[in-house]
C-alpha cells in the first residue's frame, strides 16, 4: 500500500464480543476512532452508538465482502473467537501483502 494511501483507519472485528467490547470501549476513551464490526448487526450497531463509532457487518467467511470491506482500512485487529470455526479462513480475502496475526486465546486471556 501507497504511503500517501494510507488513513490510519482500523477495524476492530468481533467488537461486540467481550474482549471485543472491551477493547472498542478502551480505544474510544483513548480518542480512538475503530470501525466496530462483526456478523451480528443489532450488537454491533448498539455497541456502535453508545460509543459513538462507524461500524459494518459482514461475516469473515465471505472473502469478497472481506475485501470490500476492507479497501479504506489500514488495519484489522481481530477479537472474533475464541476460535474461528475454519482457523485457515482468517487470511482469506486480505489485500495483497497483508498477512493475519497468529492468535492464541483462552477464555478471559489473550497470551
Amino acid at each position: 500500500m501507497d504511503k500517501e494511501r494510507r488513513s490510519g483507519r482500523w477495524m476492530l472485528y468481533g467488537a461486540n464480543g467481550y474482549t471485543g467490547a472491551l477493547i472498542a470501549k478502551l480505544a474510544a476513551e483513548r480518542g480512538e476512532r475503530p470501525i466496530l464490526a462483526g456478523r451480528r448487526r443489532p450488537a454491533v450497531a448498539a455497541l456502535a452508538e453508545r460509543l459513538g463509532l462507524d461500524h459494518r457487518v459482514f461475516d469473515l467467511s465471505d472473502a469478497r465482502a472481506l475485501a470490500r470491506q476492507l479497501e479504506d482500512v489500514d488495519a484489522l485487529l481481530l477479537a472474533a473467537g475464541p476460535l474461528l470455526a475454519d482457523e485457515r479462513q482468517r487470511g482469506r480475502g486480505l489485500p495483497p501483502g497483508a498477512h493475519p496475526l497468529p492468535r492464541h486465546h483462552r477464555r478471559g486471556r489473550c497470551l
